[in-house]
């Protein structure tokens, strides 16, 4: 049997090792939990500093402020007060006692942590129906069941009939325990950052990499609304309640909880929380080797998938991953950590990923991670070339390794629309990624963007708006947003997306260039120029009178042609084709049109002038169809 401490409302598993407090799992450091399991375990006694610093330290040399440290931290989450204690009395200059009463418990389950809901500790246990399924209460003896019990357990038991009603009682109750069955409508859910109990914050990439990792096998739920991992991560230690949580993302679940790491073992705690009315509605453990976190991770989202009665797309493939390379796991984690949507950022999770299919050449998403990295880099300066057969290498093992990764699939998406122009293929691999995760809003944008490509203006317009509704507090998706607005002439709306962009992030950069523009194109050159200074974009104030002439400010002729007299290199000729386009200067424009073709300048944006608003003088003109025919790209949407 699984020994508990309980005293008030609070237990401590020895089994599990993790403090429960109001049927919560309360996070807590490994040390601070050693130390009150000790203080309990000698409670009404004075237990001495050096004697609980020699058995929690184990004789390795600590300052008294560590564990004047660890016992702040118990009283903070025992709500205890020093000068009026209910749990730990201090004795000045000698060391603790603890002091409540204690009782001592057994679980039915050994080997198991509890699994809890929102029922009251009285309420009848879970019925043994799943080994990794246990007790939400320890009150009720039920029969022992080995560790290695096989799923389902079917072998024959004979029991007499009043056990049977027990289990009857057990069953209806553990029928009413998640929050769809208590009436809750759950639409949407939201993972927050698990806490790393680890007691090192180094691994603190071990944590929020699972975090990422669970929302995206979360995201193959298609019936739900899954926040994604960019604005979770955003909520790291934002000390927001639950409602507050709920109010601001419009979720109605929370999933809480904490990895604890010791060796090559890893355990994730999970909770189920009703965010609106801050009640657990479930909890559960999950504990293997650290080899195996890949199918830890599918357990927590197939449990929580459980728990609110939906089904994880290709559940038919969905085995157990086999055992990955520790190191090579680890890169990957922190591959996947680093990635920031910038140059450093994506340069250092490329060294990240390459390393991890060094280590593990099987690691499918160690290859979708290069590709992803080497794409962004190839449209910030690391000459395509250099790159892109990289990715598209990179993007083909991990598909080969692995076809259902939704990931893969959505890069080579990107792959195909930014770096080959293959907006066929860029098309179906964009709905083959969403059939596979709806909830990827990367993919999700890239649906939109080929849709305005391919002329479904409106279609793109809601798939973008979906994408934003995925991940509401992502800069990046905001300052999407705000582009394929401009380029359809929503100049205010689209304003609105950007200004909402800088809000979460005032240095945002893309955001104040397309902001800089659009206020451009509304005649407002004092807000234009406000952006431009806020990233050093247009120092110069022959620069500025150069932007101020293009967008029709009276006053400045001639500034545009002697910038350029000055600066030959600047613009590059992707942005010098709205300048002359601006200026009625057509011929210029479509030479720079093929200039900018000739030289791969900004691909990644050149694909949007079939359907650019900016370029609406040129629409008339044969050349310009001419020119999107020989590239490749679809004709504007009114031919």
């Amino acid at each position: 049997m699984a020994r508990l401490y309980r005293f008030k409302d609070i237990q401590i598993d020895l089994e599990g090792f993790r403090l429960i407090m109001g049927g919560r799992i309360i996070p807590i450091e490994p040390k601070a939990l050693n130390a009150l399991v000790f203080l309990v375990e000698n409670r009404g006694r004075l237990v001495q500093r050096h004697e609980l610093l020699s058995a929690v330290w184990s004789g390795a040399f600590v300052t008294d402020h560590v564990l004047n440290r660890a016992i702040g931290q118990l009283r903070k989450v025992l709500k205890d007060d020093a000068k009026e204690p209910r749990y730990i009395e201090t004795v000045p200059t000698l060391g603790y006692r603890f002091i409540a009463e204690v009782e001592e418990l057994e679980a039915a389950y050994p080997g198991s942590a509890p699994e809890t809901s929102a029922k009251p500790a009285t309420q009848p246990n879970a019925p043994p129906a799943d080994i990794d399924r246990t007790l939400s209460t320890t009150d009720i003896r039920a029969s022992r069941i080995p560790r290695l019990a096989s799923r389902g357990l079917n072998r024959p038991i004979i029991v007499i009939s009043s056990l049977l009603l027990i289990l009857a009682l057990a069953i209806a109750a553990w029928h009413s325990r998640t929050g769809v069955h208590t009436g809750l409508q759950v639409r949407s859910l939201m993972v927050l950052p698990l806490k790393n109990l680890s007691g090192d914050p180094s691994q603190d990439y071990v944590s929020d990499g699972i975090t990422e990792e669970i929302i995206t096998e979360l995201g193959q739920i298609g019936s739900l609304r899954v926040i994604s991992p960019l604005t979770s991560m955003q909520f790291k230690d934002a000390h927001k309640s639950m409602p507050q949580v709920a109010r601001e993302l419009n979720v109605e679940v929370v999933v809480a909880g904490a990895v604890i790491r010791f060796g090559d073992r890893i355990r994730i705690d999970t909770q189920l929380i009703d965010a609106q009315a801050d009640h657990q509605l479930w909890s559960r453990s999950f504990e293997g080797d650290f080899r195996d976190t890949f199918s830890l991770q599918r357990r927590v989202a197939d449990s929580i998938a459980e728990q609110l009665k939906r089904t994880l797309n290709n559940q038919a493939q969905r085995a157990d991953m086999p055992q990955v390379d520790k190191p090579a796991y680890e890169a990957l984690l922190k591959g996947i950590v680093a990635e920031d949507n910038t140059p450093e950022s994506e340069a250092r999770a490329l060294e990240f990923f390459k390393q991890a299919v060094t280590l593990d050449p099987k690691l499918a998403r160690a290859y979708a991670g290069i590709a992803r990295a080497d794409d962004f880099l190839a449209g910030y300066g690391t000459p395509p070339a250099n790159v892109v057969a990289e990715a598209d290498d990179a993007v083909g093992k991990a598909l080969e390794l692995d076809p259902n990764l939704a990931e893969a699939y959505d890069e080579r998406g990107w792959i195909a629309m930014d770096d080959h122009w293959d907006m066929p293929s860029a098309l179906t691999d964009f709905q083959h990624a969403l059939a596979l995760d709806p909830n990827s809003s990367d993919a999700r944008n890239g649906y939109a963007d080929i849709l305005l490509i391919n002329g479904s203006i409106d279609q793109g317009l809601r798939e973008m708006a979906r994408a934003r509704d995925i991940d509401p507090r992502s800069p990046l998706v905001e300052t999407n947003d705000c582009y394929l607005l401009k380029l359809t002439g929503h100049l205010n709306e689209a304003l609105a997306h950007c200004n909402a962009a800088l809000n979460l992030d005032p240095t945002y950069r893309w955001a104040h260039f397309v902001a800089g523009e659009i206020y451009g194109d509304l005649g407002d050159f004092e807000k234009a120029h406000e952006n431009m200074r806020s990233v050093h974009w247009c120092d110069t104030q022959l620069c500025r009178d150069a932007f101020d002439e293009v967008h029709g400010a009276p006053g400045k002729r001639g500034a545009f042609d002697k910038w350029v007299r000055q600066n030959p290199k600047l613009p590059e000729p992707f942005f010098r084709i709205f300048d002359y386009t601006r200026l009625g200067r057509f011929s210029e424009a479509f030479a720079s049109m093929e200039k900018a073709y000739e030289t791969r300048d900004d691909m990644d944006l050149m694909i949007f002038l079939g359907v650019d608003s900016s370029l609406e003088p040129l629409h008339s003109d044969p050349r310009f169809d001419a020119f999107l025919r020989k590239v490749g790209l679809p004709l504007h949407p009114t031919q």
